[in-house]
């Protein structure tokens, strides 16, 4: 498919949706990649990249969150 390593793959379209304001998903990363959800979900260091950027994502849109952007 591509010689890009997984990890990088996920990171690249993880920024891509974050900078575009999409929602960040499991299924989102998954159709972008090319990779399964299965292996998004299993692959421990994949799962918390996801779900790093889809709770930052949520956080963002918050009064907590931007409060909290505000305070560091």
């Amino acid at each position: 498919m591509t010689d890009e390593p997984i990890n990088s793959r996920v990171e690249r379209v993880l920024t891509t949706l974050t900078s575009t304001n999409q929602q960040v998903s499991f299924t989102a990363v998954a159709a972008a990649t090319g990779i399964s959800r299965t292996t998004l979900y299993r692959d421990p260091r994949l799962r918390a990249l996801v779900e790093e950027h889809r709770n930052h994502a949520r956080e963002a849109r918050t009064l907590t969150g931007v409060a909290t952007e505000l305070v560091v």
